[in-house]
C-alpha cells in the first residue's frame, strides 16, 4: 500500500510524503494540516473512521481500490472540495456526505450505486458530479432537476441512460 499526502504546514511550506500504512500515517507529526490524500489504487478495502479527523482535508482520491463502504465520519471532512471515490465497490454514499458544503467535485464512477441519495441537492457547491457506469435504478427528478438548474459539468454522463441502467 502507498499512501501519499500533500501538506501545508504554512502558506509558505509545502511538501509530499508516501507512507505504507495507515498507522504510519496518523503517527506522522503534522497529520492535522494535511490538505490533500491520494490512496488510489491501493486494492483498500475499508478507510479507517479516523480520516474524519482530517479536517483540514481539501481533495481525497480513494479511487481503483475495493471498498465496499465509506466511513459516516468523511462527513467531517468540512473543507473538502473533492472526493473521488471512483472505480471500487461502493453501493451507497454515505448520508453523512451532505454535510460537505464545499464540496465541489464527486466522482463515484464505476461503483455499485443502485441510486444517487437525495442529500446530493443539499451540496450548494457541488460543480461536477460524474456517476457514469453504476446500476443506478432510481434517480429522482428533484437532483435531476437541480443538476440542470446549476449546470453541472458532463451533466449529460450523469443521466446518460444507456449507460446507467436508469429505471424511471
Amino acid at each position: 500500500m502507498e499512501i501519499e499526502l500533500f501538506c501545508c504546514s504554512s502558506p509558505w511550506e509545502e511538501f509530499h510524503a508516501t507512507f505504507s500504512s495507515w498507522e504510519e500515517l496518523f503517527r506522522y507529526e503534522d497529520i492535522e494540516n494535511i490538505r490533500e490524500l491520494y490512496c488510489s489504487n491501493n486494492q483498500l478495502t475499508s478507510l479507517p473512521e479516523s480520516i474524519g479527523n482530517l479536517i483540514h482535508l481539501e481533495i481525497l482520491d480513494c479511487s481503483g481500490n475495493q471498498l465496499t463502504f465509506l466511513p459516516e465520519s468523511i462527513g467531517n471532512l468540512r473543507n473538502l472540495g473533492a472526493l473521488h471515490c471512483s472505480n471500487n465497490q461502493l453501493t451507497y454514499l454515505p448520508q453523512s456526505i451532505g454535510n460537505l458544503q464545499n464540496l465541489e467535485v464527486l466522482n463515484c464512477s464505476s461503483n455499485q450505486l443502485t441510486s444517487l441519495p437525495g442529500f446530493i441537492e443539499n451540496l450548494d457547491n457541488l460543480k461536477m458530479l460524474l456517476c457514469t457506469e453504476n446500476p443506478l435504478d432510481f434517480f429522482s427528478q428533484e437532483i435531476v432537476t437541480r443538476v440542470y438548474t446549476r449546470r453541472i459539468d458532463n451533466v449529460e454522463r450523469i443521466i446518460n441512460a444507456r449507460v446507467n441502467h436508469l429505471v424511471q
